[in-house]
């Protein structure tokens, strides 16, 4: 059943026991629901039906008031949190009293309606949050929860994690982004943990290891020592006939604390027969296979936070910048503002206006060994804006896009020299790569077709089919982070430094030009008369300085 039903105070509900796909059903709009009701008993069919239509996800569903079953109370988990109150029937008294706080904070706070797509997991927390304000939730606290990819997580922000909509990575740092913007703060901190340096997941198996060969074949047993004569040795040295004799003394130990005692254990390594007191030991983490020693794990500190009054505004009125590369990059752009770019750059193409004949675009992504894309890594987007600091360029959280406009005149020249940018750079990108990815490029030119245009613009952000260029892992070298970093700063330092330098050299060659021109043109009498003024200004100067100096002179003598 999936239906909507006028509740006796005038509510219309959207009442439904199975999926409803509303985002892709024309008989449902924004404006013709006011609420959502999922009347199932079967707390199983919950997230399924919450897959089709949530109060973060779905825009027409966008932070309206949502009602469960009474009879799925306390039986579905996380998924809890995305209900504002569970009732019996949409006449519940409960439900006339929670619709109207919840619109109230929504109106109070000026809280959007949704209606564009989530392209990146920015605009996905971002709704997150919106939702929070629009429920008046501004103190937010983690929770300890047993199957959560930190252990400790916001429930709200576990629920779409759990369906693999972003990744923890890009989580924290937008918390951590929001926090020194003054949009969040912190208010308590709760927990210090330690999760897996490569993707900050805290599920980790805990292994003891021989600090020589790295082996976990290990074999421990006490070390006993006897206080009479004071030897110290393992333990099977002392058993004899199932009685603890000392192999030095040969008498019997019969109580532990005033004969003996047992300070330590000994390990012993299978593999390389080595004995020692105390092994290494590492962390496996269960979600990327990374193993690494415990000292090298991510120490990180779990807070509660406070939206601000500053962090309201921008979160509900769209000043918030969606990316930190916003900071440090002028030729990066939101996805939003990317494609009213793209948009724009096609109207110019069709109605001509300036010289602008078109655009192209490189599409940059990553696959696994299965072919499936993965998510691209903060560093790779900084490269690709420093190495691309003359094109425009918006990341998805699968993909990288450069931007170069086409140019009324040498059109074929402008691909091909934007077909070699992208391919002499592609290598410093792909040293971001992990065992087993490969990196695709797919290059697409718009120009005079209206048709291909229109289905470019709607389609732009969805990966190729055909791809132009495809590196591997094996195919480049791949040295620390830092290291390419650091090389990529330098080449976009290079290439700032030469354009500016041709700037400089084009400043001066129009100072020249001009000089020339002022001295062929014939300039009237009144101009010709005014720097003779001019000159004789000058003269009359050095005149009266000169008498000055002769008058003084001859003063003192």
């Amino acid at each position: 059943m999936k239906e909507i039903v006028v509740n006796k105070r005038g509510h219309r509900i959207l009442v439904c026991d199975e999926p409803v796909w509303v985002e892709y059903d024309s008989n449902f709009s924004y404006d013709n629901f006011d609420a959502v009701f999922i009347s199932t008993i079967f707390s199983n069919d919950v997230e399924f039906i919450l897959k089709s239509i949530n109060p973060v996800t779905c825009n027409k569903a966008s932070y309206k008031p949502f009602f469960a079953s009474i009879a799925v109370k306390d039986k579905i988990g996380i998924y809890a949190e995305m209900f504002d109150a569970f009732i019996n029937s949409i006449d519940d008294e409960l439900e006339v009293s929670t619709f109207e706080w919840v619109n109230n904070y929504r109106n109070q706070y000026h809280v959007p309606k949704e209606t564009g797509t989530i392209t990146n997991h920015n605009m996905l927390i971002l709704r997150i949050f919106r939702y929070y304000i629009s429920r008046n939730h501004l103190l937010l606290e983690p929770k300890v929860m047993e199957k959560s990819a930190m252990g400790i997580a916001f429930p709200l922000a576990e629920c779409l994690h759990s369906w693999s909509l972003f990744h923890i990575n890009e989580y924290f740092s937008w918390i951590e982004m929001s926090v020194s913007k003054g949009t969040l703060a912190y208010r308590k901190s709760l927990y210090h943990i330690h999760v897996c340096p490569k993707c900050q997941h805290s599920h980790l198996i805990y292994q003891e290891i021989c600090p020589n060969c790295g082996s976990n074949n290990l074999e421990y047993e006490p070390v006993i020592h006897h206080f009479s004569c004071a030897n110290i040795s393992p333990e099977h040295t002392y058993m004899v006939g199932g009685q603890l004799i000392c192999p030095k003394c040969h008498k019997t130990l019969r109580h532990i604390g005033i004969d003996y005692d047992r300070p330590a254990s000994l390990y012993h390594c299978a593999d390389c027969d080595q004995t020692f007191l105390n092994p290494d030991t590492t962390a496996l983490c269960t979600y990327c296979g990374t193993k690494a020693p415990v000292s090298e794990l991510f120490p990180r500190a779990i807070h509660s936070v406070e939206i601000t009054q500053d962090g309201i505004e921008a979160f509900c009125q769209g000043k918030f910048a969606f990316s930190p590369y916003n900071d440090y990059f002028n030729n990066f752009m939101p996805i939003s503002a990317f494609e009213n770019r793209l948009r724009l750059l096609v109207n110019r193409t069709f109605t001509h206006e300036g010289v602008i004949r078109g655009l192209m675009l490189a599409i940059i992504w990553v696959v696994d060994e299965k072919g499936n894309p993965v998510y691209h890594t903060d560093k790779a987007v900084e490269a690709c804006s420093r190495l691309f600091i003359n094109n425009k360029l918006a990341a998805t959280s699968a993909a990288i896009y450069v931007q170069s406009t086409i140019i009324e005149g040498g059109t074929e020249g402008q691909k091909e020299e934007f077909h070699k940018l992208i391919t002499d750079k592609a290598s410093y990108i792909a040293m971001f790569l992990k065992k087993g990815e490969t990196m695709n490029i797919a290059f697409k030119t718009i120009g005079n077709n209206m048709q291909e245009s229109e289905r470019f613009l709607q389609e732009w952000t969805i990966l190729p089919s055909v791809v132009d260029i495809s590196i591997k892992y094996e195919d480049v070298e791949h040295p620390e982070d830092a290291d390419v970093m650091m090389f990529i700063s330098q080449q976009s330092s290079k290439q700032a430094t030469q354009d500016l330098s041709e700037k400089e050299q084009q400043k001066r060659n129009a100072e020249l030009v001009r000089n020339e021109i002022n001295q062929l043109q014939d300039q009237p009498l009144t101009t010709r008369m005014i720097g003779y003024l001019k000159w004789g200004y000058v003269v009359l100067a050095i005149v009266s300085l000169l008498a000055l100096l002769f008058g003084y002179w001859t003063w003192l003598r």
